[in-house]
């Protein structure tokens, strides 16, 4: 793999042009319901994105933010890219807590981003519109101002089933915003067989289906720093066993709860060893609340995201 975030970076090259040869420069613009902080936008949105504008394309993402209002700067630049935030995002996230809006104040909130995505898409000049996650905020923004230009869409998931709702309403919502995208997509990327599999299942044409796995932008993790220094800092001892989960604390999705039931296991064996969970999430205060109850709350670090 060089500097690129896939080995193959052609794999998105049916979006964008269609000769081998030469690959046309393109105005493309992500249009994400989340922030490039948050967990798809790190880790895949963002390092598409920069690799994008890499090989020369003029690449702009439009986005929501979890704490839009106090956000400062909402517009910048970064490795060719160009950022703006344009609204808030569904949920707020207070250091390694995610935070959910009630349903009435969910309902306006999610229009009210709606309708400022589709203004700054308006006004892009994009050529390609690249949507990030079929979710009804940015699916509807991105619909509404289209202005004939073709829409693309990256399904890293499926949200209906691997989210947490208030409400049945809800649910199906966004089971409809991410059945849809078959209707007016120009193409899909996906980054599973099984989502591959529920698109074709719901008619969409194969042709029209790649599959992108994720990859890792090794430019992120060049600089991670020396293990020495980073168990010290989480006062791990250098010859301690060290088990570390890297992801998001929601037990709906990232059974951490049965992660800590395994690890108290662990522990009765080597009562030395230590988990070390990175991330944050809705679940942060109740999986330390169980640590506590397991009675491994002295082996468990939490470092937040």
């Amino acid at each position: 793999m060089r500097r690129g975030f896939y080995k193959k970076r052609g794999e998105l090259r049916y979006t964008y042009a269609r000769s081998r040869r030469s690959l046309r420069r393109v105005k493309i613009a992500f249009i994400l319901s989340q922030s490039l902080d948050s967990p798809s936008g790190l880790g895949r949105f963002g390092p598409l994105a920069r690799e994008l504008a890499r090989q020369g394309h003029r690449v702009s993402v439009l986005a929501l933010h979890y704490d839009w209002g106090r956000l400062r700067p909402r517009r910048y630049l970064a490795d060719g890219v160009a950022v703006s935030y344009v609204g808030q995002m569904h949920v707020r996230k207070e250091g390694p807590r995610k935070l959910y809006f009630s349903p009435a104040r969910l309902l306006l909130v999610s229009l009210a981003s709606s309708l400022r995505l589709a203004q700054a898409i308006a006004r892009s000049d994009a050529e390609v519109l690249q949507l990030c996650k079929p979710q009804p905020i940015n699916a509807l923004a991105a619909r509404l101002a289209r202005r004939g230009r073709p829409i693309f869409c990256d399904c890293d998931d499926y949200e209906a089933e691997t989210n947490r709702f208030g409400g049945r309403w809800q649910r199906a919502v966004v089971r409809y915003f991410e059945d849809d995208v078959i209707r007016y997509a120009a193409g899909l990327t996906v980054n599973t067989h099984f989502t591959r599999q529920r698109y074709l299942a719901l008619g969409m044409p194969a042709a029209r289906i790649h599959y992108v796995p994720n990859g890792v932008e090794r430019s992120r993790f060049e600089q991670a720093g020396d293990p020495v220094a980073l168990r010290r800092r989480w006062g791990v001892a250098d010859d301690a066993p060290l088990v570390a989960y890297v992801g998001t604390l929601s037990n709906l999705s990232h059974a951490v709860d049965l992660l800590l039931a395994a690890f108290r296991d662990v522990v009765a064996r080597r009562p030395d060893a230590r988990l070390l969970l990175v991330g944050g999430g809705e679940d942060y205060d109740a999986l330390a609340a169980l640590a506590g109850r397991l009675g491994i709350g002295g082996q468990t670090v939490f470092t937040g995201r």
